[in-house]
């Protein structure tokens, strides 16, 4: 009888389980004493320890996530009507996007797995062993996803997109301007955002008391930080602070002001 071949991946696994089982063993042979937690700063007025520094990403976007977004992510709930877009943009941008047809292709592939999604979702829900928590996770989650496919893949993207982007060019207008950071899903104001972390620090909004972790936490926002591409060209400032959607828009204005 031909011997089966034991793949990689799975002699990883079992090999990991092992060394966890070890690290249990180990630990659990030790003393219990639990050392005092190392504080190294504050955010929205709640402590931050060391302990709570990641390991998955570098310690620079660790540090983002611990002391930066949250202040990011509270300033634009505070905010969030002035960056809402409005119909008009909505429109404009669909309209524009619309004309590729990579795009439009992707967005309907997208639709056929959302509703592929929301079919197994409702399978679930008929389940008569669910418990409370799970159902109510579920009724929530297909809430997300009708409200997805009623809009659209196209139109769901282009709202989180046009937010983000006025965001951004809130950002850049009331922080000095500067280079823009070019990322995946869009452009970053990359020095008004400096600025801007700088400004919410001496506000008290966070602290970060260790020294280097402080230095590595801004060097995020430099020059040392590889992320995205930076940029001072002007015809792309230019074209993140009024996108081809936006101009043709803006063209059409004085158009439908017009009285006959």
């Amino acid at each position: 009888m031909q011997k089966t071949a034991i793949p990689r991946w799975f002699k990883l696994l079992l090999f990991l389980i092992s060394l966890s089982l070890l690290q249990i063993t180990v630990l659990a042979a030790q003393k219990t004493e639990t050392p005092p937690r190392e504080q190294i700063g504050t955010c929205l007025g709640k402590p931050v320890y060391r302990d709570q520094i990641g390991i998955s990403l570098e310690l620079s976007e660790e540090l983002q996530i611990l002391f930066g977004y949250p202040v990011f992510s509270q300033f634009h709930q505070e905010h969030q009507a002035k960056f809402k877009p409005t119909e008009k943009e909505i429109a404009a941008a669909i309209a524009y996007y619309s004309r590729d047809e990579s795009v439009i292709k992707d967005c309907q592939e997208i639709d056929k797995l959302t509703q592929s999604e929301l079919e197994e979702n409702k399978n679930q829900l008929k389940r008569s062993d669910l418990k409370p928590a799970e159902r109510k996770r579920l009724e929530q989650k297909q809430q997300q996803l009708q409200r997805e496919l009623k809009n659209g893949a196209l139109k769901w993207m282009l709202l989180g997109m046009l937010e983000y982007w006025k965001f951004e060019k809130h950002l850049y207008l009331t922080q000095g301007g500067g280079r823009i950071r070019s990322m995946m899903f869009g452009e970053e104001a990359f020095d008004a955002r400096f600025k801007w972390l700088e400004a919410q620090e001496k506000r008290g909004k966070f602290q970060i008391t260790d020294p280097q972790l402080r230095t590595t936490f801004f060097e995020f926002w430099t020059d040392k930080n590889n992320r995205g591409y930076n940029t001072t060209s002007q015809e792309s400032i230019q074209e993140f602070l009024e996108p081809q959607w936006q101009k043709e828009l803006n063209a059409d204005k004085p158009l439908t002001a017009k009285k006959p």
